[in-house]
């Protein structure tokens, strides 16, 4: 029985990380960032696209006004940008703080925008990646495969 748990386990590892596609970017500032090739997805005529940001220490949204404690200390961020190809624009669809590096540990904060995305031109080099990577030619044909594969064909 032990040496099945093993072999599961090792088998979802494998298919975990199969699933993700990730490249290092420039980062802003301290830390490093990574963006998921493998994270497209189409969602009324724009493209998701997910940047892994992690910081070398910890992170905070500010003090709380009456307590004075730090809000929401985490040291990674999973941020989902919507882009729109025609339009060459982005804009942050919703994000996910964690209280351990690379994305582990618990989920500290997660919100996601509702309505219609809120998009404007690119204004960071991490913006600016995540247009370039899911607009490229390279980013067209991996969709085109993938809804192949997905398909069945």
């Amino acid at each position: 029985m032990n040496k099945f748990a093993a072999l599961a386990l090792a088998l979802l590892s494998t298919a975990a990380s199969a699933n993700s596609d990730w490249v290092r970017i420039p980062s802003a500032g301290d830390g490093q960032a990574f963006l998921d090739r493998a994270s497209f997805v189409e969602t009324a005529g724009l493209t998701e696209v997910t940047v892994l940001r992690s910081y070398d220490e910890l992170v905070t949204l500010g003090d709380d006004a009456q307590t004075g404690e730090s809000l929401y200390p985490h040291r990674s961020a999973k941020v989902r940008y919507s882009v729109d190809c025609t339009a060459r624009k982005v804009g942050m669809g919703g994000w996910e703080l964690y209280s351990g590096n690379l994305g582990d540990g618990k989920v500290v904060w997660a919100d996601r925008n509702s309505g219609p995305a809120a998009l404007t031109s690119p204004t960071s080099t991490e913006e600016t990646l995540a247009l370039a990577s899911v607009c490229s030619q390279d980013a067209a044909t991996r969709k085109l495969v993938r809804r192949y594969a997905a398909a069945g064909l």
